[in-house]
């Protein structure tokens, strides 16, 4: 229940940041790349409750976007240095999940 509640809160935020772009207001990005990264959050949740291959792959390609959204958005905005360190941080969470949730499953 709790994770349908966060993709919930993810999928409202993205839209959200969607409308925001397509009315040229500010803040749209910030709300994109937050929508993605609550995202992100419940595909690893799903894929540490369940450990299915297709969450694994749908973790992988929202990390992919997640970050290349950072990117793109360090670009055009001038808090740059703050959406790189939030970036880099993201990315260890996952790395870090992704390897706790991996060493379990392998044989001896």
């Amino acid at each position: 229940m709790k994770s349908l509640v966060l993709l919930l809160i993810s999928v409202s935020i993205f839209l959200i940041g969607i409308i925001f772009k397509l009315v040229p207001l500010p803040g749209s990005g910030i709300m994109l790349v937050i929508g993605l990264a609550l995202f992100v959050v419940f595909a690893a949740i799903k894929y540490i409750e369940k450990k299915s291959p297709v969450m694994k792959k749908v973790l992988i390609i929202s990390s992919i976007i997640l970050l290349a959204s950072l990117l793109f958005a360090m670009i055009k905005y001038k808090y740059f240095a703050e959406l790189l360190i939030g970036a880099v941080i993201a990315g260890l969470i996952i790395f870090l999940l992704s390897l706790l949730s991996g060493s379990k499953n392998k044989p001896e």
